[in-house]
């Protein structure tokens, strides 16, 4: 299994190592459990790749990333578009990183993390 061409940002091209290969993906209805729910496929899922021992980091990561998505991807006022948020973790021989899609139109924005 291998992405189309030009989906890989510059940053992930340590993935395409040899070794195992594998994906998983995980559909988040537009609810806050959701965020649990992303957790726990995430530990599931690299227990099942015997991949125990980057959990803690990323579950954290994915916890992120799922609330981001879910706060600011949907699209709630607009009853015609799609309501989901997709969840993917992609290994690459000892490597794993995970990616979302939502319905959003706009781009993350960084902010500063102080007070305002």
């Amino acid at each position: 299994m291998a992405p189309p061409i030009g989906w890989w940002p510059e940053a992930a091209r340590d993935l395409l190592v040899p070794g195992p290969s594998a994906s998983a993906t995980y559909v988040l209805p537009p609810e806050a459990s959701s965020v649990h729910s992303a957790r726990s496929f995430a530990a599931g899922t690299l227990a099942g790749w015997g991949l125990t021992e980057l959990a803690e980091n990323m579950e954290l990561v994915v916890s992120e990333l799922a609330t981001n998505a879910l706060r600011h991807g949907l699209c709630l006022d607009d009853p015609r578009r799609q309501r989901t948020v997709h969840m993917s973790l992609v290994r690459r021989g000892p490597l794993v990183t995970s990616a979302f899609t939502d319905p959003g139109s706009s781009v993350p924005v960084l902010r500063y993390p102080g007070p305002p």
